[in-house]
Order: structure tokens, then C-alpha cells, then sequence
């Protein structure tokens, strides 16, 4: 997550000189962009282990920006983002490392405050994803095994996202930094006996450009 924050704050300070004179179009008007993101994945798992740790991984996409006014849009994405956690399920140094990657899709409110080069910006709305691979590392001391995970885990799951950012404006361009939280409202994990109950909890630093 450190190395996401640098490449920000680069993203930022590093803007040419010239940029700060654009003005922004009269009119808001669509358009679409990618981002590049890292992002911190956790899970709320009941009845909860021992212990569990959020795992760093990476996060990239697309984006298109719709104007219903001049400072509300609608802002649907596409993106790939792997969701889990780290778990230890017994004193005995029992874990799994728990692994899925996702193709989601957030459809979002964006309400943007004025402003001539920075605009901050609030986002919230559902979240679709849909599930493309899933893995389960179960470690026991110098034991590990590496499993297929798709047979247990929901094909699609359903979250609620919201966050914050901020838009530059550029020339031909926007440049944008933001942090969008995503909150897991379905159980991932197949119903089985033993009853588990997994939502996943997703937070994503992104950065990226809109034309």
C-alpha cells in the first residue's frame, strides 16, 4: 500500500506547470478512463478464527463518466480486483490463505464540488462482481497445499461502495486519485454443515486518467 501512496503523490506534484491554467469544458460532457489501483482485502468470517489478516493486492480498470447535471453523475466501472484474507484456524499454526479473483462492477453517484484545476469529489452505489478464480493455501508448519476453491465459493457477490476523491484538471484530460471502500453484503462461501458465513471487505486506493 506504501508504494500506492508514492505513485499518488508523484501523480500529483508532478503535473506540468501548464495544467493549472486549463479551464474546465462549460459543460460537463461523458467520458470514459482507466485507473490503475492497490487494494487492502479483508473478510468478516462467522464464527470468526483465531485471527485474520488483510492481504495487499492490485487492482486495474476502466471507467465511464456520465453527467446528469452539472455536478452529479453516474460513474460505471469494469474492474478486476482479487478479494480474501490470511486465517489462522488453530493454536497449532493451522492457516489458509484465502484467495478469489473478481471481475466487479460498481455503478456509482458522483457528486463533485467546483473547482477550476482540483475538484474533491464523493462516490457511492452498488457493486456487482463476478467470480473468476478462487484459491485456498492451507499451511501446517512446513506442510502446504494449494486447492481449487471454485466448488465452494458463490459465483457472484453483491456489495455496497463508497469513497472519495479528487480530479485535476488537465489540458485534454482529468486526472484522478481516489479511495473507494467496498462492503460485502453476501455470504461468498457455499453453505455447508458447518454453517460459515464470509462477506468480503475490500478497500482500493486507484489512480488514473479520464478523456
Amino acid at each position: 500500500m506504501r508504494c500506492a501512496v508514492g505513485f499518488v503523490v508523484v501523480l500529483l506534484g508532478g503535473v506540468p506547470a501548464f495544467a493549472q491554467s486549463a479551464s474546465p469544458a462549460s459543460m460537463p460532457h461523458t467520458t470514459v478512463g482507466g485507473f490503475w489501483g492497490a487494494n487492502l482485502a479483508s473478510v468478516a468470517w462467522t464464527p470468526r478464527p483465531p485471527d485474520v489478516k488483510s492481504q495487499q493486492w492490485g487492482a486495474v480498470g476502466g471507467t465511464v463518466d456520465m453527467p446528469i447535471g452539472r455536478a452529479v453523475s453516474i460513474d460505471a466501472r469494469a474492474m478486476w480486483n482479487r478479494k480474501g484474507a490470511k486465517l489462522t484456524l488453530a493454536s497449532g499454526g493451522l492457516t489458509q490463505l484465502v484467495r478469489a479473483d473478481y471481475v466487479s462492477m460498481p455503478v456509482l453517484l458522483k457528486v463533485s464540488a467546483p473547482g477550476r484545476e482540483l475538484r474533491p469529489y464523493a462516490v457511492g452505489g452498488p457493486e456487482l462482481s463476478i467470480r473468476t478464480r478462487a484459491r485456498v493455501q492451507t499451511t501446517l508448519g512446513l506442510q502446504s497445499l494449494d486447492e481449487d476453491a471454485r466448488d465452494v465459493t458463490r459465483r457472484t457477490d453483491l456489495a455496497v461502495s463508497a469513497g472519495g476523491g479528487v480530479e485535476r484538471v488537465l489540458p485534454h484530460a482529468r486526472l484522478f486519485v481516489e479511495g473507494l471502500y467496498s462492503h460485502g453484503l453476501r455470504n461468498v462461501v457455499v453453505p455447508d454443515a458447518q454453517t460459515s458465513a464470509v462477506r468480503t471487505r475490500t478497500f482500493t486506493l486507484l489512480a488514473g486518467l479520464r478523456f
